[in-house]
């Protein structure tokens, strides 16, 4: 199955669904938006129904209610996001990547090491 990309109100609710534990049922979900957003339980229930018909997200009904979980994983759809960026911004090019992070915030030496480090295991594994 080909991942695509999510708009901004469906990956607000992936990463709710992706931090959870267990299915969780919409007025769960609603609440741990509601910190963010401002939506009804009808537009959730909108965004749950696409994501659902997009392969996203699994339904079981219990009782009458409706528990939702993802059925893509979260590191899944990081990587998808992480290719289509690099290639959109930097040519696939991970040193521009790195060279406008330098360029923009002012890297700290924890950042530098931060990043030595992930360099050092990509080459180990």
């Amino acid at each position: 199955m080909k991942i695509e990309k999510l708009p901004d109100s469906e990956l607000c609710v992936m990463l709710v669904l992706w931090s959870a534990n267990e299915p969780m049922k919409t007025s769960a979900i609603l609440e741990l938006l509601s910190g963010d957003k401002s939506w009804t339980m009808s537009t959730l229930q909108t965004i749950l129904s696409r994501l659902q018909k997009r392969g996203f997200v699994e339904v079981t009904t219990e009782k009458r209610l409706n528990y939702y979980y993802p059925k893509i994983s979260e590191d899944d759809y990081r990587e998808l996001e992480t290719k289509s960026f690099l290639k959109k911004f930097y040519g696939n090019s991970c040193s521009r990547l790195f060279a406008a992070l330098a360029d923009t915030h002012r890297l700290n030496q924890e950042d530098i090491d931060e990043i030595s480090a992930i360099i050092e295991n990509a080459k180990e594994g």
